[in-house]
């Protein structure tokens, strides 16, 4: 496979395009996709930030998926984040990621997902890259 040229340079790696994806929801997730790559490109995450706000305490679980497949399966997803958030009407909780290397997602095509075990109201901000 020939390697790409940039402004007449020959790089060792891919052409990198960045995304920055933004998700809300009020009501239970499964498998809501966060972000969809490109055909044939493949997602590399590099930091999340996942809050909760409204009083309903849930299981968060984000993984990447087939472009088809909805339901987190333990063991045989690939996940990136598993938390629990418990809010309250004073309390509000944040998780802030910082991945010490970027996330490889192992599978072209697979979705950035999220699943939640109940109506949790939740805002998830994800970074990265696709190739």
């Amino acid at each position: 496979m020939p390697l790409p040229i940039v402004s007449g340079v020959t790089t060792g790696e891919a052409i990198k395009t960045q995304f920055t994806a933004s998700f809300n929801k009020t009501t239970a997730a499964t498998g809501d996709p966060i972000y969809t790559p490109a055909s044939g490109k493949t997602l590399t995450v590099t930091d999340l930030i996942v809050s909760s706000y409204g009083i309903t305490a849930a299981r968060v679980i984000i993984w990447f998926g087939a472009s088809a497949d909805t339901t987190y399966t333990e063991g045989t997803d690939q996940a990136l984040f598993k938390g629990s958030f418990v809010p309250s009407a004073t309390v509000k909780e944040m998780a802030i990621v910082n991945f010490r290397s970027p996330v490889v997602c192992l599978q072209p095509d697979y979705v950035l997902r999220i699943t939640t075990d109940a109506g949790i109201s939740i805002d998830v901000v994800a970074v990265g890259h696709e190739a």
